[in-house]
């Protein structure tokens, strides 16, 4: 499976977790500190973190924030949170093996 540059791993991601989290994609990338808004961050930053192998620096850049800052949210994290992390984690990496499937299926099963 091919993954996805930096910037279309993170907003694919983002949106992922927005709609499973029902948060609004705009809001969770203000930066607003409503705490249901950080919940989805930190999940996100668990995600890029535990599945994708990224470091915080890594992360950081792409929230334009200081790694200090993923850090201590990817510690504060809950067990619940963490949980949910790694099941969005293992479910967002078939949605991006069966999208890559489907555009290899289609490009060689079918005739042109």
């Amino acid at each position: 499976m091919r993954i996805p540059s930096d910037d279309t791993l993170f907003e694919l991601l983002v949106d992922y977790v927005c709609d499973k989290e029902c948060q609004s994609y705009e809001m969770v990338l203000s930066m607003a500190r409503y705490p249901e808004l950080v919940r989805t961050r930190r999940m996100i930053n668990a995600v890029l973190s535990g599945t994708f192998n990224w470091s915080q620096s890594r992360i950081a850049r792409q929230w334009q924030q200081d790694h200090t800052s993923v850090g201590h949210g990817l510690r504060t994290m809950t067990d619940t949170e963490a949980n949910v992390s790694g099941e969005l984690g293992v479910e967002f990496l078939e949605v991006l093996r069966a999208a890559q499937d489907g555009v290899v299926r289609d490009g060689v099963d079918e005739p042109s």
